[in-house]
């Protein structure tokens, strides 16, 4: 799980994504019989070079506020996992806090500030991952991620990110992408690690957690560094 940081910057330019439909809105990483090789040589994830096997039927979708429900369930089942990680987890009581942040999300996406998608596992809500403090002028943004505990060490995460980092140097066209993950929050860390993404330093009582301001460690990827 990745803190992700508020912004206030306000954004000029981003290319936004097409519109798609509720059929057409998913972004999906699916194994065919004959594994991942079989599926790198079709070109299915452009951009993409899997160096061990990972979960089939992984895709990102685009919110909808009518995914409130789902959403606000998969945290009510995960509040402790997710507590000591994300200061949003005690502000999160109802569904409407949930249908909140799916309209925010909206916004974000519409203005170029932020992309949100739900991680899907064979059309099951199993996370929510995030491009945000998107700086178009200068081709950056973050990542933020959180994942059902149901799911975690398993490779899903990893799969999906993929996927936002397929989109975040295509179609978005950015240039470097960071991770800011509590130092101590160790598997959060670990995917960031084998994605592929340089350790750049600790950034020192940077995230306030539950009363307490906490190291973070920041990872970075450049656009030329994502060479699958």
């Amino acid at each position: 799980m990745c803190v992700s940081p508020r912004s206030t910057a306000v954004f000029r330019t981003c290319p936004s994504f097409p519109t798609r439909s509720r059929k057409s809105r998913s972004l999906r990483i699916d194994l065919p019989a004959g594994g991942w090789s079989r599926l790198l040589h079709s070109s299915v994830i452009a951009g993409a070079c899997m160096s061990e096997p990972l979960p089939a039927h992984v895709s990102l979708s685009a919110p909808e506020l009518s995914d409130a429900p789902a959403l606000f369930a998969l945290i009510n089942a995960n509040r402790d996992a997710l507590r000591p990680w994300m200061p949003w987890e005690p502000l999160t009581r109802s569904e409407a806090d949930s249908r909140a942040f799916l309209e925010s999300a909206a916004v974000g996406r519409q203005i170029g500030k932020a992309y949100t998608w739900l991680v899907l596992r064979g059309g099951e809500l199993a996370g929510v991952c995030d491009l945000h403090a998107i700086d178009a002028l200068n081709g950056h943004a973050f990542v933020g991620y959180w994942l059902d505990s149901r799911q975690v060490g398993q490779g899903v995460m990893q799969a999906a990110l993929r996927l936002l980092l397929a989109e975040a140097f295509g179609p978005l066209g950015l240039h470097r992408v960071a991770i800011d993950a509590a130092a101590d929050n160790r598997r959060s860390c670990a995917v960031a690690e084998r994605l592929g993404f340089r350790y750049e330093g600790v950034l020192r009582e940077y995230l306030l957690l539950q009363g307490r301001y906490c190291d973070a460690r920041q990872y970075s990827l450049l656009a030329h560094e994502w060479t699958c």
